[in-house]
């Protein structure tokens, strides 16, 4: 297996459409970070089913919106440095953008929106913050 492949099926695109839950590119984010957040499996359907899809607030990408999610609104540069990023990475913030633009796939957002939300909880970890 290669390196790309080892990564797209790790971390949170190991949930992403997987034939046990189908969750969307939101669920999945989230669902990796289900320890963190103690939210069960049915509050992922219940509340992140609806934010996958360009359905997110916005039309926010699923995934970039889960991301913001887990930072919570206590870390408003954080989640600012990191929706910064993405965009700069894939051109824009919204599927319809994302799509209509640079024709990144969904899985491949799932892992870069984990990428940068791991940046920004490892330095928190290392500030000795929390979310």
């Amino acid at each position: 297996m290669s390196k790309q492949d080892e990564t797209l099926h790790s971390g949170a695109a190991q949930y992403f459409h997987n034939a046990s839950n189908n969750w969307n590119c939101a669920q999945s984010i989230i669902k990796h970070k289900q320890g963190l957040l103690g939210l069960s499996d049915e509050a992922i359907e219940l509340h992140y089913r609806s934010k996958g899809g360009g359905r997110a607030e916005g039309g926010l990408c699923g995934a970039l919106y889960a991301s913001l999610e887990v930072l919570g609104p206590g870390q408003p540069e954080r989640r600012e440095r990191l929706l910064r990023d993405f965009e700069r990475e894939v051109g824009g913030t919204t599927c319809a953008r994302i799509k209509g633009r640079c024709g990144r796939g969904c899985l491949e957002l799932v892992t870069l929106s984990e990428r940068l939300l791991e940046r920004e909880l490892e330095d928190l970890k290392e500030n000795g913050e929390g979310i």
